[in-house]
């Protein structure tokens, strides 16, 4: 992982005021500004390197690496067997678990997406590639309602600059196709569409953003602060199919643009859910 790519998360005074949203929605579609961003922030950010306040940044840095040495020594079985047995389900106990099997709805993405805008396609999201493996599923940046519905699918597999999510992903190591933004859709019911997202794409690991994101993805109410940087397994029935995924959540982007010194504790996350998609 560049370093660069790091300091871009971790640096508290990102000179990039705009947002994911604003960038998104902008001109009624985003995606042209996506590809010819041009990341002048980063030779500002290097060149900050030098001063007094990049110390707090290099601690952090600094201490991100024994958070690996420790993994196999003070959360010994749970991710010393995923290292050895690779499979993904098998990190989460199952006391976690969660078993739903109400849903009866059709399974496909493309047919979904039609019927929340007609003019949302598959083949118009940004960075994908049919065949693409995707590592992570980002989930909950942004909410669609029924006030404003962007005129393209608002799902996104490039990377970007433009917001701090953005930098989260380029400091996580993803590269283009190798994750997803998936937004809270409102218009219809959350969960299935959320189900939609994870059987079309399938994702090593669905990283929920914030309360909201991490509620709907569990199908439980939960306090943040109790369960980000866990891995949760979920198995829900879709009529006769039986899905299989994995949620880890991470605190919101907003809430740590609020919050700078709550980005230590977001990075030690970060570490975990990338070690457990490389092992996937």
């Amino acid at each position: 992982m560049a370093k660069k790519d790091l300091n871009l998360f971790l640096n508290k005074g990102s000179k990039s005021k705009s947002t994911f949203n604003k960038e998104l929605f902008k001109n009624s579609s985003w995606y042209p500004n996506l590809i010819n961003e041009d990341f002048e922030c980063v030779p500002d950010l290097q060149t900050q390197e030098v001063s007094a306040q990049e110390a707090p940044i290099e601690a952090v840095v600094q201490k991100s690496q024994p958070v690996k040495a420790s993994i196999s020594i003070e959360k010994a079985p749970k991710i010393e067997k995923s290292e050895e047995k690779a499979p993904v389900i098998q990190m989460p106990s199952e006391k976690e678990e969660v078993v739903k099997s109400d849903f009866l709805f059709d399974l496909n993405f493309e047919n979904h997406l039609s019927q929340i805008d007609s003019n949302w396609k598959v083949n118009d999201i940004p960075g994908y590639e049919e065949g693409s493996q995707i590592g992570a599923l980002f989930y909950g940046l942004d909410q669609i309602t029924a006030d404003f519905i962007p005129e393209s699918s608002p799902f996104s597999c490039i990377e970007s600059t433009h917001d701090l999510l953005g930098k989260m992903i380029m400091a996580m190591g993803l590269k283009e196709g190798e994750f997803v933004r998936v937004p809270i859709i409102e218009t219809v019911d959350s969960f299935e569409s959320l189900l939609q997202a994870i059987d079309f794409f399938k994702p090593k690991l669905v990283i929920s953003l914030g309360a909201l994101a991490t509620n709907i993805a569990l199908g439980r109410k939960l306090k943040l602060s109790n369960v980000h940087g866990s891995f949760n397994g979920r198995t829900v029935n879709v009529g006769t199919k039986e899905i299989i995924f994995n949620v880890s959540p991470l605190f919101h982007p907003q809430l740590l643009e609020i919050n700078q010194s709550m980005k230590k504790t977001a990075w030690t996350d970060m570490q975990e859910m990338m070690k457990f998609i490389s092992c996937s």
